[in-house]
């Protein structure tokens, strides 16, 4: 089975998360630095329709819900930790 953490980890800003809306991970980051830190506040902000159809054109091979969520668990604790460090200075 894929690791998406490591998968996403190492994507380039350009790879689709959503191959059939054409969503790419560059997408998805501007939303969590512009404070979207769950699936739903991402989805609120995208078009995405994602109905699985898409997950065997994806890199991944899995759904745009599954490829968000990977970007999710590694970027938000980034992105808040930044926040808190910056906030400090």
């Amino acid at each position: 089975m894929i690791d998406l953490v490591a998968l996403w980890q190492n994507a380039k800003e350009n790879d689709f998360v959503c191959s059939k809306n054409k969503i790419t991970k560059r997408n998805v980051l501007a939303l969590i630095t512009n404070g979207a830190n769950n699936l739903r506040e991402v989805k609120k902000n995208i078009n995405f329709s994602c109905d699985g159809s898409c997950a065997a054109k994806n890199p991944s091979g899995r759904s745009c819900d599954e490829n968000i969520e990977a970007l999710l668990e590694i970027y938000v604790p980034l992105f808040e930790l930044m926040k808190h460090t910056h906030s400090k200075a």
